[in-house]
């Protein structure tokens, strides 16, 4: 099994997400994904994050009608930061013969290299990268070629072109806190457990 990891904060997914791990299935590079939501953000200092609960909670509503994009709380259950590298490793114990990709938008695979462990990590799990807006994957491109980086394996071999829509988390955490309707960011599943749960107030 082909099988694409998509992790994150998620606070909260949005149909952004949602679409990277569609595009990364028909794409056919994957034959499923895993939508997998960090405990503590290895890369972001942000305060209050949203309870570990609610984001798994709300993952599972983003993906509910989706039979081959699945959640995991792996990070979850895990003590201390959520590292990628950790995550695979597990997996790949778990699951020997399955092959593993990480799906990452355009504008992290610049960031990539400064992962824990990034080269260990792209072998067990090669960067799936999704051409987002804005993301000038292009410019990446020539950055990375002939600098000697591990990443010039991937750009563009593994290059997913997406018609992605561009969302952001924290875009949808400010609308809520206005009392603007966010429905059209999140889905209604999404949207209404926001409300119910004050969130973002």
């Amino acid at each position: 099994m082909r099988v694409g990891i998509l992790g994150g904060t998620f606070d909260p997914p949005h149909l952004g997400h949602l679409n990277m791990a569609l595009s990364a299935l028909e794409s056919g590079r994957v034959e499923r994904v895993i939508m997998i939501p960090t405990r503590i953000p290895p890369h972001k200092e942000r305060p209050g994050i949203s309870p570990a609960n609610d984001r798994l909670e709300m993952a599972r509503l983003l993906v509910e009608e989706h039979a081959n994009i699945s959640v995991s709380d792996m990070e979850i259950k895990r003590e201390g930061r959520s590292y990628s590298i950790d995550t695979v490793s597990q997996l790949k114990r778990e699951n020997p013969t399955d092959e593993f990709y990480l799906i990452i938008g355009g504008d992290m695979a610049r960031e990539f290299p400064t992962w824990k462990d990034a080269e260990k990590l792209s072998e067990l799990a090669e960067p799936l990268i999704i051409d987002r807006p804005g993301s000038r994957v292009g410019l990446i491109d020539a950055e990375f070629e002939g600098s000697g980086s591990f990443m010039q394996k991937f750009i563009p071999r593994n290059l997913v072109p997406s018609a992605m829509l561009d969302i952001s988390s924290t875009e949808i955490r400010d609308r809520a806190k206005s009392g603007c309707d966010i429905t059209a960011m999140v889905g209604k599943r999404i949207s209404d457990y926001i409300k119910q749960h004050r969130l973002y107030n």
